[in-house]
């Protein structure tokens, strides 16, 4: 049989193809069902684009974390490291030292401050002694000076007054005719003599309260200057006592646990250097995803994700799964990266990728895997994920039908 036979047929001679001499050819049941099978298939194919629907994924990369962010651990002040009294996987605690440093210039600056407030000190106490024993000494002089006025002024007051009636006696004499009026004149003089000295004991009697007055306030004027100084110097000491404690004393600004060690023993470190990175202890561990901006803005809570820790083998172990949490409304900028990741590394990688969207992820726990966390596989890893691990997520934002992929296509193909 020819290849012509197998596949129609035989040949059959229709009468009323006998007269023109052409050939008709009867199939055989076996076409008719591949075409069928063919028909029913391209029918399913189309159902499927229609009816069926394929996710539509966008992939990020982060990081797994407590509390949503990271903590760090820095240096007020610039200085040598003297000790570290802390480790990675230790936990710390609010206000604990965790360095100690070495400051050598601020440390010569107490040196000086001290010095000076013991002079300042030595000399108002020289000053107070001196002072009293001055004090003592002029209050006696001008006690003493003050008395003999007074007294001198009381005696003059009593010859005041005897000349004064001396004075009257002698006019009567005078008018008799007993005494000559010099000697009138001469009672008279006496007594304003004695009314001048009066007058002028008084006004050295005030000038010495005034001196005394005047004496007191430059002494107390002294004195508190004096005093002044002393205390300022007190200030400054206690200012840079303050600030060597806080400089050269790092303490932990959060409770939480140490995962990271930036530096050694011995290390010369700036102000503002970190130390160490800080991560909550009580706090869920969440993934932080970073999308392009584009494509994240189709993510919303609720919605699922795939996340796969760079410590572990997808094909090994799974991926763990997650939920979206929160997005964010605007692009991150390279400082809202770092104060999250503490991970410069990874917010150069990020950024270079172009404007991101931060997602939060909150990871599906389950108690009965080693990691506490539910994975596609069984079980998971057999060890524990920390917390500063890198990790990729997929997240399926849309879902569409298969159609809608391919018409688009088309068109583009026929150029419509």
């Amino acid at each position: 049989m020819t290849d012509r036979d197998q596949t129609f047929g035989k040949a059959a001679t229709h009468p009323a193809a006998e007269g023109s001499g052409e050939l008709l050819y009867i199939s055989k049941p076996r076409f008719w069902m591949a075409q069928a099978g063919a028909g029913v298939l391209l029918l399913c194919l189309m159902l499927w684009s229609v009816f069926s629907r394929i996710p539509t994924k966008v992939d990020g990369q982060g990081i797994l974390i407590r509390g949503e962010r990271l903590f760090k651990i820095s240096a007020l002040g610039g200085g040598v490291i003297q000790e570290l009294k802390t480790t990675v996987g230790n936990v710390v605690t609010q206000g604990q030292v965790v360095a100690v440093l070495e400051s050598p210039q601020l440390a010569e600056q107490i040196k000086n401050a001290q010095k000076r407030q013991e002079e300042l000190t030595q000399q108002y106490a020289q000053l107070t002694t001196f002072e009293n024993r001055d004090s003592v000494r002029a209050i006696e002089l001008l006690a003493l000076k003050k008395l003999n006025l007074t007294r001198l002024i009381r005696n003059h007051e009593e010859q005041s007054g005897w000349l004064q009636e001396k004075t009257g006696n002698q006019e009567k004499l005078l008018e008799q005719g007993l005494i000559t009026r010099q000697t009138l004149l001469d009672t008279k003089q006496a007594r304003y003599a004695i009314l001048r000295g009066i007058e002028i004991a008084r006004s050295e009697l005030q000038q010495l309260l005034n001196e005394e007055h005047q004496l007191a306030g430059q002494k107390q004027q002294l004195l508190f200057t004096s005093r002044y100084n002393l205390n300022e110097a007190a200030r400054r000491l206690r200012e840079l006592e303050t600030e060597y404690n806080l400089t050269t004393q790092v303490t932990s600004p959060h409770d939480g646990q140490i995962l990271e060690r930036q530096v050694k023993v011995g290390e010369l470190i700036q102000a503002g250097t970190r130390l160490f990175t800080l991560e909550p202890v009580d706090e869920d561990m969440v993934a932080v995803i970073y999308l392009d901006a584009e494509e994240g803005r189709l993510a919303v809570p609720g919605m699922t994700a795939h996340v796969v820790p760079s410590s572990v083998r997808k094909e090994l172990n799974g991926y763990m799964e997650g939920v979206i949490k929160s997005v964010a409304k605007f692009p991150a900028t390279r400082q809202t990266m770092q104060s999250i990741l503490e991970n410069q590394m990874l917010v150069d990688q990020l950024s270079a990728e172009g404007s991101q969207i931060m997602v939060y992820l909150n990871l599906v726990k389950d108690r009965t895997t080693p990691t506490g966390y539910h994975w596609s596989s069984s079980k998971g890893p057999g060890s524990q994920i920390n917390s500063g691990t890198i990790c990729t997520a997929t997240i399926a934002v849309a879902e569409r039908r298969p159609i809608e992929l391919v018409i688009p296509a088309l068109k583009k193909f026929i150029g419509l």
